[in-house]
């Protein structure tokens, strides 16, 4: 299972009344540099989570039910010194596998 922490560029939605707007929509109206628009008036924004914004419920409905029945975690892209990430390691059992994918070195050195 794939939960997408942070959101993802694929799809975006209208912030006023929460239609879909495909990922190629939203592209051909920036790239005329335009502001991405519903018909309601609302503005379309990416389907990704902004600094100062809540991650997705889906998010931590996951990590409450999924995290214990996890043989292998990877984690890509995070220092792993930000919560919620940062113990994210530590919600798996003793024996399951994990791998970390990060640009930069990450993490604590005892785990």
């Amino acid at each position: 299972k794939i939960v997408e922490a942070h959101g993802a560029f694929h799809k975006g939605h209208c912030i006023k009344c929460n239609k879909e707007f495909s990922q190629d929509w939203i592209k051909e109206i920036i790239f005329k540099d335009e502001v991405p628009t519903c018909d309601c008036g609302g503005f379309v924004k990416p389907d990704i989570v902004f600094f100062g914004e809540n991650l997705p419920e889906r998010f931590f409905k996951c990590m409450q039910t999924d995290f214990a029945k996890c043989d292998l975690l990877i984690i890509l892209g995070t220092s792993l010194v930000v919560q919620p990430f940062a113990s994210l390691i530590d919600k798996v059992g003793q024996d399951c596998p994990r791998l970390l994918i990060n640009m930069e070195k990450a993490g604590v050195s005892s785990r």
